[in-house]
């Protein structure tokens, strides 16, 4: 994120102490992440005043990413090669 993405930030979060933990702590810690980090809940409930939809938004922790695949990389077994003489 540059320096427009962390103006935005501060523009939308309406705190700048926010957003600076945004940008600093929280994005170095999905950097290496390619995706799957955000977890988006739909309420059942809409708002009082103009129903609007509400939804909780998460960030998901690294375990939880590798409990929620739930398959163990598969090991790689050396057989025969169907080149080989006999």
């Amino acid at each position: 994120g540059g320096l427009a993405n962390y103006r935005l930030a501060i523009s939308r979060l309406k705190d700048e102490e926010a957003a600076h933990k945004l940008f600093h702590e929280i994005a170095t810690r999905y950097q290496d992440t390619p995706g799957g980090y955000t977890r988006i809940l739909h309420l059942v409930d809409r708002r009082l005043g103009d129903a609007s939809r509400q939804v909780i938004f998460e960030l998901v922790k690294q375990s939880e990413q590798t409990k929620r695949r739930g398959k163990k990389p598969k090991e790689k077994v050396e057989g025969k090669s169907s080149k080989e003489s006999t």
